[in-house]
């Protein structure tokens, strides 16, 4: 099973719950599909976690469970968080060698 992160429905905030505002499906929580086609509902009582890219431990940041050739697209405010703004789902493309 993988643990690097490949999507994720709008509304992920760093620290693994979701915003109830910008959030597809409110303040119930939200999917993240896995490179190996695998997804999972977190919500606030299960909040994401995800292995760190580096496999030093764990994280609530889904930015940390990426390779740093990864970037993600259409998400905005990257820098704070990580929402999008149309209901789409988040995907991440991985630039550079080596495998996700």
């Amino acid at each position: 099973m993988s643990t690097t992160p490949f999507g994720f429905t709008r509304g992920l905030k760093i620290n693994g719950k979701w915003y109830s505002s910008y959030g597809l499906y409110g303040n119930k929580g939200g999917y993240v599909v896995f490179c190996d086609g695998h997804v999972t509902w977190f919500d606030d009582d299960k909040p994401a976690r995800f292995l760190k890219w580096d496999q030093s431990g764990y994280t609530s940041d889904i930015r940390e469970a990426v390779p740093n050739s990864a970037f993600i697209s259409g998400g905005i405010g990257l820098r704070s968080n990580i929402t999008d703004t149309d209901g789409s789902i988040i995907l991440l493309e991985h630039r550079g060698t080596g495998g996700a």
